[in-house]
């Protein structure tokens, strides 16, 4: 095996192919890009309380999701469960995504 890289290298050599050189930093091209624009205070004070009054209605739509469930019993599920349980997860996916912002 070290026979076959050692003439390889030696033909590569003799005939000038190019040789793969690794940059010196993994990251060099990335570091290149420009800086993205951070959001100003009040835009951050903005989402902020948006998320504040999602995650009091997500609670609230929880609350009222149990309830539901509660009155039922276990042969019939109430119709307005569901639909209280997947406004919930959208507004709980909405404050996630500001937060990771």
């Amino acid at each position: 095996m070290r026979q076959v890289i050692f003439l390889l290298s030696l033909l590569s050599a003799q005939f000038n192919v190019p040789t793969i050189t690794k940059p010196e930093h993994p990251h060099a091209e990335l570091e290149a890009l420009p800086e993205q624009r951070k959001p100003d205070e009040k835009t951050l004070k903005a989402e902020y309380a948006k998320s504040l009054t999602d995650v009091t209605e997500i609670v609230r739509m929880s609350q009222a999701a149990q309830a539901e469930l509660e009155k039922g019993d276990h042969q019939a599920l109430p119709a307005n469960a569901p639909r209280l349980l997947g406004e919930s997860e959208k507004k709980a996916k909405a404050a996630k995504r500001r937060l990771k912002r």
